[in-house]
Order: C-alpha cells, then sequence, then structure tokens
C-alpha cells in the first residue's frame, strides 16, 4: 500500500470517528420545582423535572406528552446505542411518586439531526428494569411483582423487550414458579375475612409464641405488627406481605420470614425489629 494510499485511509478514518463524536449525545435530568424560572409550556402539569439530551453543545428538551410521562421523578437508567444504528438511546424511568405504584420506562431514541422519539410498551412497568446481554444482542428487561388478594401469594413476572427498527417488542414474558418453602405460614387470602391467631415457636424456647395477623386491606396483603415472644418479649414485625412464612434457619435467636416469594426478613437486635 503506498504512503498517499494509506495517507488517504487514516484521513477517512479520521472523518468517520469525528462524524461519530458529533452524533453522541448525553442524556441528562435536571430539576425544575425550585426554579419556575426554567419550567416550559410544554411540561406537563405536574412536571418538577425535565429530560435533555445534549448533542453538540445544544440541549434539547425532550417533553412526550403521553400520559405515563408525569415528569414528577425522572431517572436515566441507561444510556447506549440499543438497536445498533449508531445513535445512543436513553432508558428512563418516569414515578408518580409515593409508594402506590411502579414506575414506567420509555426508551428515548435520537434519530439524527436533532429528531428525539420516544417509545413505550405495555409491558415497560414495574419495580426493577437492567439492560442484559441475551440472544447476541441488547435486551431491556423489567421485572414486576403483583400483589393482590386475587392471588395467595405474590405473582413476579420477568419480561425482556427488543429495540430494533424504531420499535419496542416483547421477546419473552415469564412468570416465577419459585418460592421458599416455609415450616407456618399464612397468606393474605387468608385473613381477609378476619384476623387470624397462628402459632409458632419464633425463638426456639420450647414455647410457641401467639402471632396475631390481620388484612392489610389497601395492598391485599396479611400484616403482623407485632410478635411478643415468651424469651425477649415484644419484637416489632410491621410489615405487609402476601404470604408470610416462618423458615428454618435463625439470625440473633429468633427465626427468619420468608416475605412474598423469596425475601427473607431476619431479626435485628439493635433496632428490635424484624427487616
Amino acid at each position: 500500500m503506498s504512503f498517499r494510499m494509506r495517507k488517504s485511509l487514516y484521513k477517512l478514518f479520521a472523518v468517520l470517528i469525528f462524524a461519530s463524536n458529533a452524533n453522541a449525545q448525553n442524556y441528562e435530568v435536571r430539576n425544575i420545582d425550585d426554579d419556575v424560572t426554567i419550567k416550559s409550556r410544554w411540561d406537563q402539569e405536574y412536571a418538577q423535572e425535565q429530560l435533555f439530551a445534549n448533542v453538540d453543545g445544544t440541549d434539547y428538551l425532550i417533553a412526550p406528552q403521553h400520559e405515563n410521562w408525569r415528569g414528577i421523578s425522572l431517572e436515566v437508567i441507561y444510556q447506549g446505542d440499543l438497536d445498533g444504528d449508531g445513535q445512543n438511546e436513553a432508558v428512563v424511568s418516569s414515578h408518580q411518586g409515593g409508594n402506590c405504584c411502579a414506575p414506567y420506562y420509555f426508551v428515548v431514541s435520537h434519530r439524527g439531526n436533532g429528531f428525539f422519539s420516544t417509545h413505550t410498551h405495555e409491558q415497560m412497568y414495574g419495580y426493577g428494569i437492567n439492560i442484559v446481554e441475551a440472544y447476541n444482542r441488547k435486551l431491556i428487561e423489567v421485572f414486576d411483582a403483583v400483589g393482590s388478594s386475587d392471588y395467595p401469594i405474590v405473582r413476579e413476572e420477568l419480561t425482556q423487550l427488543g429495540f430494533t427498527e424504531g420499535k419496542l417488542s416483547v421477546v419473552s414474558r415469564l412468570e416465577n414458579e419459585a418460592l421458599i418453602p416455609a415450616l407456618t405460614e399464612i397468606t393474605g387470602q387468608d385473613v381477609e375475612g378476619s384476623d387470624t391467631t397462628i402459632y409458632f415457636d419464633v425463638d426456639g424456647d420450647g414455647t410457641d409464641e401467639e402471632i396475631l395477623v390481620s388484612y392489610w386491606e389497601r395492598w391485599g396483603v396479611a400484616n403482623i405488627v407485632e410478635i411478643e415472644t415468651s424469651s425477649i418479649g415484644p419484637v416489632t414485625f410491621s410489615t405487609g406481605c402476601s404470604r408470610i412464612g416462618f423458615i428454618a434457619t435463625r439470625t440473633n435467636g429468633l427465626h427468619d420470614v420468608v416475605c412474598g416469594r423469596s425475601d427473607i426478613l431476619r431479626y435485628d437486635p439493635q433496632t428490635n425489629r424484624y427487616q
């Protein structure tokens, strides 16, 4: 290869690198709740945060009018090229605040020349989200836990979605069929009609504790406020679960508790409660 040809190739390579960098964009969430001067007519009514994309030093306000994009609490979960077109997407969490509901998720996609589209899907709703490598591409993995008195135990769903050619599509949708077994257990369904007392030797001293379990109507779950142990006195539980089960393992002298399918609560003597 001649020097002139090599020089031409180096120039071409430099141009391609420059073009790639020129199209790069960074996404940033900015708080507007404390500064009315930066609020925009394009914000939704109760917006407290805005999402910006910066391309070559120019800010673009991303302002979807979708009903699930509230602008109350936004978070950029991921930035990167999801569809392999050389442009960065952002996966954004939109939460309405409070603890009633899980966040909704959106993909923000730069199509070039300051043109941004936003995408969501009915399955992009849940309590956890990750970007995973599977099937030789990047996938958006959403975890959702559905608790209700309609089910004896919380339903856990894991959905994987792909983003290609400007569209979101479900690649797989799975339901968890596993749970940690318990020595004794009770569900929200069991106590929906009335409070129930269960008996279990929580502290292992040979005497069963009497444990009052009530129904927490708002969430459709079983709830124990306090456990009166025979060896150390009252212990705070104060947690609602679709299923409460005492399991074989112990921490600090008291049996551990499985909440729902597999969340384990353990006794902490410093706070004198299960957590």
